[in-house]
């Protein structure tokens, strides 16, 4: 069986009302919209933190603030916890990284 084709889409300030796949306003988001169509994307979910870089930080560990020790923006994760990229690459993806940390 082949691998799937993972892309993670994260956004800044995004509210659901402004992309057509979750019911907002047709048309702002046509390549959104687009990718969501043909893929998977979450219907519900839960940010570990209302603070952009600890979020992040859980998003991509997988694990609470508290377990992940960044609880503010400028704050470092934990090295010795895997990401989810560190994973994958060692299941043999590409992974590659663009914008926001």
């Amino acid at each position: 069986m082949d691998r799937p084709n993972i892309l993670v889409i994260t956004t800044d300030s995004q509210r659901w009302d402004t992309l057509e796949c979750y019911g907002g306003v047709r048309g702002l988001s046509p390549n959104l919209d687009a990718l969501a169509r043909e893929g998977i994307r979450f219907r519900e979910a839960y940010t570990a933190s209302p603070v952009c870089m600890p979020a992040r930080c859980s998003l991509l560990t997988g694990t609470h603030t508290t377990v992940h020790g960044c609880i503010e923006n400028g704050f470092r994760r934990k090295a010795y916890l895997p990401t989810v990229p560190d994973l994958l690459r060692k299941a043999g993806y590409h992974t590659i990284h663009i914008g926001k940390t």
